[in-house]
């Protein structure tokens, strides 16, 4: 509550929420969800920067995810979803990149008909994400072709280092299972 306090005073956040997620040397760490305001910029390091100067630094956020924060009808944030989001945070090289934001650019391709990121282990970063498409019908594109959208289109580190084309694991609801991707991801 305190850290979702301190970024409410932050100029560009709309709104904010804060959950635990798990971390090998700490056990949990706090990780930021930020909605930024219309028409209003801000980065994770800027975030992470202003909560440290403004409470304890050892409280401040390990990592700030952006992207609409999802709500229930009266307006409350869901905080249970955003502990699925979480895991959803892929750390390469020290930097924190959100598996939703990259898919938010993959779905702007006009190839992509579904997409979901994933974390691939990787010897020299640690994480790399990993970008499982199932491509419109008709539609043709390559691995080349989406990665170098992806660097067009957003910070070139967050890009996929790795695209799988296929139809993707999806639940009698049509959501996209990342469980069995993540799986898959261990098999490359």
């Amino acid at each position: 509550v305190e850290v979702e306090g301190v970024l409410y005073r932050h100029p560009a956040v709309g709104d904010a929420a804060v959950v635990a997620l798990a971390d090998e040397k700490w056990g949990e760490v706090p990780c930021a969800f930020v909605e930024l305001k219309p028409g209003v910029d801000s980065s994770e390091d800027e975030l992470i920067e202003f909560c440290a100067n403004n409470m304890a630094r050892f409280k401040r956020p390990k990592k700030v995810v952006f992207g609409e924060l999802p709500k229930t009808a009266t307006g409350k944030i869901q905080k249970n979803v955003l502990r699925e989001r979480a895991k959803d945070v892929i750390i390469s090289g020290g930097e924190n990149i959100s598996s939703v934001e990259v898919e938010g650019v993959l779905y702007r391709h006009p190839a992509v008909g579904d997409a979901a990121v994933v974390a691939l282990a990787d010897e020299k970063w640690g994480e790399v994400p990993c970008a499982f498409i199932e491509l419109k019908p008709g539609a043709s594109s390559s691995e080349e072709d989406l990665i170098e959208f992806c660097a067009n289109n957003m910070a070139r580190f967050k890009r996929p280092k790795r695209v799988v084309f296929g139809e993707l694991p999806k639940t009698a609801t049509g959501k996209i299972q990342k469980n069995v991707l993540r799986e898959r991801a261990k098999q490359l």
